[in-house]
């Protein structure tokens, strides 16, 4: 999901209209009016705090378009965007990127640890390197990109500390990014 502020500056605070979220919807269907959760929401840590806790968003459809008209239900099939009720200033500038959007309930819990199949891909200008408990590995979990530290690798399986949590769907494949010479190398892909 990407977030976007639709405001212009200096426009008059009377006719301010809510964040819009926008992505492509995987399963389901939304509809004008219906009540939404936006996962893993806004950031709620206090400054200082060792781990960042996040705190779910609720809100309602005030209207949705595909780009070339407005639509009253939405199902998969293409990018569409919603407006929302949001407060803009946290959709501003792709602030809740890497969110899902679900039905009030629906959506999984967002996770701070996560065990994960490791599979290498099939590269030859990537050197075989075993992984180290506290390498930083690069995850890219939907539309999230997630920083994420390494507790335990054993064989192929991987246990993972994220920086900050993230919502996912278990059947999401996971891209994992390694650093190996000084850069940032797309090794392999994970399963949950």
């Amino acid at each position: 999901m990407r977030s976007f502020d639709v405001n212009k500056p200096g426009i008059d605070a009377s006719t301010i209209i809510g964040g819009v979220i926008g992505g492509a919807i995987i399963k389901g269907r939304f509809a004008e009016g219906d009540q939404i959760e936006i996962r893993p929401g806004i950031k709620a840590s206090a400054k200082g705090a060792k781990k960042e806790t996040y705190t779910p968003i609720l809100t309602k459809i005030v209207n949705m378009n595909n780009g070339s008209a407005e639509l009253k239900e939405a199902v998969p099939g293409g990018l569409i965007g919603i407006s929302t009720e949001i407060d803009p200033t946290f959709t501003k500038a792709d602030g809740l990127v890497g969110s899902l959007v679900g039905h009030v309930g629906k959506l999984p819990e967002p996770v701070s640890e996560l065990s994960f199949l490791y599979h290498k891909l099939n590269r030859n200008d990537v050197p075989e390197q075993g992984f180290k408990e506290g390498e930083p590995l690069i995850l890219g979990i939907g539309t999230a990109t997630a920083i994420g530290y390494i507790k335990r690798a054993k064989r192929d399986t991987i246990e993972v500390e994220l920086k900050r949590p993230v919502a996912m769907d278990r059947s999401v494949k996971i891209a994992v990014m390694r650093n190996i010479g000084q850069r940032w190398r797309l090794t392999g892909y994970g399963t949950a």
